[in-house]
C-alpha cells in the first residue's frame, strides 16, 4: 500500500474493528476523496466489501498530553479476576457509566467499589468491590468514568503479567500494564457529570 503521509478521521474505533473482525486474509484498502479529504475507507477480502465512512478531520480531537507529576490517592494492583470480573459487570448492563466511589464491605472496613450502570434508584446497576484493597483513612470522592473505554483498554491488556490502577480523586486515572519487556500506561479523565 505505497502512500504519502495521510490523515484518517476515523471517529468510532470500535465500530471499524467490528468490521474489520469479519474478514479473513488478506484485505485490500481503497480511500475515496471529495475535495482532497477523504471521505470513505473501503476494505475488501476475498468475500467481503466493507464501507466505513470516514468523519471530518476537524471532529477528531487531539489527544491530551499528561505532564507533571500527579499524586495518586488511590494504588491498587489487578489481578486476571478483578480484571475479568470488570468486563463481565460491564458486559452485564447496557450503561457507559461506572463510578469510582469509597464503598464499605461486609466487615464494615473502606474499601475502592466500582458502581456500574447510571446513577438512580430506578435503574439496574452493579457494584463491584476491588479485593484485598482497604482505607484507613479513606478520602470521599464519587468519580464517573466511561465503562467502556476501560473495558476496551482492559480486554486489550487481558494477556499481561503486572497491572496496577491508581487514582486521583481529583478525576484521573491510570491503567498500568507490563508483560516481558512490554509496557503501557493509559491515562482516563473522568466524565464530567455523573
Amino acid at each position: 500500500f505505497p502512500s504519502h503521509d495521510i490523515f484518517l478521521a476515523i471517529y468510532n474505533t470500535s465500530q471499524l474493528n467490528k468490521l474489520l473482525g469479519i474478514t479473513v486474509g488478506l484485505i485490500e484498502l481503497h480511500l475515496t476523496a471529495n475535495n482532497k479529504i477523504f471521505t470513505r475507507l473501503t476494505l475488501a477480502d476475498k468475500n467481503f466489501t466493507l464501507n466505513y465512512a470516514l468523519a471530518d478531520i476537524l471532529l477528531i480531537q487531539k489527544p491530551g498530553k499528561v505532564g507533571g507529576e500527579f499524586d495518586f490517592e488511590v494504588v491498587c494492583d489487578l489481578t486476571p479476576e478483578s480484571i475479568d470480573a470488570i468486563i463481565k459487570a460491564k458486559n452485564a448492563l447496557q450503561s457507559d457509566n461506572v463510578i469510582f466511589n469509597v464503598g464499605k464491605n461486609f466487615d464494615g472496613q473502606s474499601v475502592l467499589e466500582l458502581i456500574f450502570g447510571e446513577n438512580n434508584s430506578h435503574t439496574n446497576n452493579i457494584s463491584y468491590i476491588i479485593p484485598d484493597m482497604f482505607f484507613d483513612d479513606a478520602p470521599e470522592f464519587k468519580l464517573p468514568f466511561d465503562s467502556e473505554m476501560i473495558k476496551t483498554i482492559l480486554v486489550n491488556n487481558k494477556d499481561i503479567e503486572d497491572a496496577k490502577l491508581s487514582l486521583n480523586t481529583m478525576g484521573l486515572l491510570k491503567l498500568e500494564f507490563s508483560k516481558d519487556n512490554i509496557s503501557s500506561i493509559y491515562y482516563v479523565t473522568r466524565k464530567a457529570e455523573i
